[in-house]
């Protein structure tokens, strides 16, 4: 650890800001954190700078400082970081989140619930994809509680936006993330798969309630089980039927449709269990990922699949018309409705 005298005449000469900056960038040990906290550093985060029309957002080599040091000392810096005030600058944040992924889980986790909170700062550049990142990060050291509420909370939809739907001119909600949307696609691309290999049925579960809740927003006066959704999702399935921009929807729907499909394909006999649940769930957008598995896993999924086939109520039923007849049509070993029926 440095001296008082040492750490006082390295500050004295520290008075520009570009010495400043070259001053943190240079430091290399985390033995000058505890003087430079007594001091009064790690305080302060700059706020943004309005140029103009834009915001500008300066670094804080403080932060950078810490985030180098979190392998070496991560009990200590965390200590620092929960002193650190909230922000809403985002290259300060994504310093935290990189220090906060340098650290064992067991310590990270402490900042966790605080961490998820900054999902509501209007400005966070990549600090979506690193708590995905500390999420699986998580779940992989077996803190999967944790990892699932981060989880939800980054891929439940912030509000709905009304839009015309094409020349039919029926409006429309549209689920629209907390974040960009490149990014939430992205997260979710990340995060599910990883998670869902640890705790599969956990994961499904919160996608479908995450899916409820987009049905709420893309459908708010809609009354079960009519959701709409094949106007918003034609096809479960990857199909040049679905718009080519994707909205949350999609995102959504296609990470529980593949969670749920990899889950079969690994143990055929959850088939059962989890397209009951989807089933019991009111709206019609659940029916439909329900069939599109039993198409996939036809082999399989027949004794299940059959009341549905034949359930007539289905035959004219246009929320799920799409994946009823994909369903219907290759009968197992080529058998014929006709045969079915009998």
């Amino acid at each position: 650890m440095p001296s008082e005298a040492t750490v006082d005449k390295a500050l004295a000469a520290i008075k520009q800001p570009a010495s400043y900056e070259y001053f943190f960038d240079r430091l290399s040990s985390p033995a000058w954190i505890a003087s430079l906290r007594k001091r009064g550093f790690f305080r302060h985060p700059p706020k943004g700078e309005i140029e103009g029309n834009y915001i500008r957002f300066p670094f804080w080599p403080e932060s950078r400082y810490l985030a180098r040091m979190a392998s070496d000392e991560p009990e200590l810096v965390l200590d620092v970081l929960e002193d650190i005030p909230d922000t809403d600058n985002p290259r300060v944040l994504n310093d935290i989140l990189d220090a906060l992924l340098e650290m064992p889980p067991s310590i990270s986790i402490k900042m966790a619930t605080r961490a998820i909170s900054w999902l509501s700062s209007p400005y966070l550049f990549t600090a979506p994809e690193k708590l995905g990142r500390l999420a699986v990060r998580l779940a992989e050291a077996d803190y999967v509680s944790a990892a699932l509420m981060m989880a939800k909370e980054l891929l439940l939809p912030a509000s709905g936006d009304i839009k015309t739907e094409g020349n039919r001119g029926r409006n429309v909600f549209d689920a629209k993330p907390r974040y960009e949307m490149w990014s939430y696609e992205r997260v979710a691309q990340s995060i599910v798969p990883s998670i869902a290999a640890l705790e599969p049925m956990r994961v499904i579960r919160l996608l479908m309630d995450v899916l409820e809740a987009v049905v709420r927003l893309n459908a708010p006066t809609a009354e079960a089980p009519d959701d709409g959704s094949s106007f918003w999702r034609p096809a479960i399935e990857n199909s040049d039927q679905n718009s080519p921009i994707k909205e949350v929807s999609d995102v959504v729907i296609e990470a529980l449709r593949d969670a749920t499909n990899a889950y079969v394909r690994s143990d055929p006999s959850m088939l059962s269990e989890i397209t009951t649940v989807l089933l019991e769930r009111r709206w019609s957008i659940f029916r439909r990922v329900s069939y599109y598995l039993f198409t996939e896993n036809l082999d399989t999924s027949w004794p299940l699949a059959r009341a549905e086939v034949f359930n007539s109520s289905n035959f004219s039923d246009l929320n799920v018309y799409h994946e009823f007849w994909l369903l219907a049509r290759p009968l197992p070993r080529g058998s014929s409705l006709k045969s079915n029926l009998s």
